[in-house]
């Protein structure tokens, strides 16, 4: 919530973003949202269903995927996107570093 809340201050839509936020009813609406807004920056179609499938991927492995595995499963994917996504998810955060 504070993360959202940051962002959209600075981004100068504060009230809009209070409005959505409030209207979350627990934690994975609020994940929802967030999730969302960081889609709705991404470029475009192709994009967004790619940070859709990299999700997914992440969520299902065991010990998390590294950006050169990343490139290897999608060779559609420039570095330039992920290096986007993985910031504004980790700026939110949605997503954390680790080692090992």
């Amino acid at each position: 919530f504070g993360k959202m809340i940051s962002c959209a201050g600075r981004a100068g839509n504060l009230d809009k973003i209070l409005h959505q936020c409030f209207q979350c009813q627990d934690t994975i609406s609020l994940y929802r949202l967030a999730l969302r807004s960081i889609q709705e920056s991404m470029a475009n179609d192709m994009d967004k269903e790619l940070m859709k499938q990299i999700l997914c991927l992440i969520n299902v492995s065991h010990n998390g995927v590294s950006e050169s595995e990343l490139m290897e499963l999608y060779p559609e994917l420039s570095w330039a996107v992920l290096t986007s996504l993985i910031h504004s998810l980790h700026k939110m955060c949605l997503l954390t570093y680790g080692c090992g």
